[in-house]
């Protein structure tokens, strides 16, 4: 993300100063590449950086539901474990 957000903001400093009207066609086409490239690589980079954080969302999601799993299951023993002292209590 940190890429991305350096392309972006540093596009002036990397892609340079914008050929005059007067310039060359080949250098009107090297600047409009470089452009492209510089779009292309932070696209790429945006959507490396949202692959990586869906995965790192999925992964918490299945800890949060495993944690879930594991504090419903210490609930119902426990709670079991209450009624049979209750139920002992009054025997």
């Amino acid at each position: 993300m940190a890429l991305a957000i350096g392309l972006v903001m540093g596009w002036p400093w990397i892609l340079g100063p914008k050929p005059a009207e007067n310039a060359s066609v080949e250098a009107k086409l090297s600047f409009l590449k470089g452009g492209g490239v510089l779009v292309g690589f932070t696209i790429l980079f945006l959507a490396v950086a949202m692959a990586g954080s869906m995965i790192i969302a999925r992964l918490a999601r299945e800890d949060y539901a495993a944690e879930v799993d594991s504090n419903l299951s210490e609930l119902i023993a426990g709670t079991q474990d209450d009624l049979k002292k209750k139920k002992n209590d009054h025997n």
